[in-house]
């Protein structure tokens, strides 16, 4: 939800866009990454908790969305 609310003033206001969806990206980021640690440490493979896929895409998603708003802006 908090994310949501983020992206949604990433939105609306160009001066907070990069940093507000940049924390969203390493927050989620940081989940895959607990994910893979947790299920490689404690439950000896990562396909127990396949979370850490989705978290891993959405970030690879919002780097893209980065780079190719970037280029359309002409950052």
């Amino acid at each position: 939800l908090i994310n949501s609310a983020a992206l949604f003033a990433a939105a609306f206001h160009r001066n907070l866009e990069r940093p507000l969806v940049w924390a969203v990206i390493l927050q989620y980021m940081a989940y895959a990454i607990l994910f893979l640690g947790y299920g490689l440490t404690y439950l000896g493979t990562v396909w127990t908790t396949p979370q850490w896929v989705v978290f891993l895409a959405i970030s690879m998603l919002g780097v893209t969305g980065m780079h190719t708003g970037r280029h359309a802006r002409g950052w």
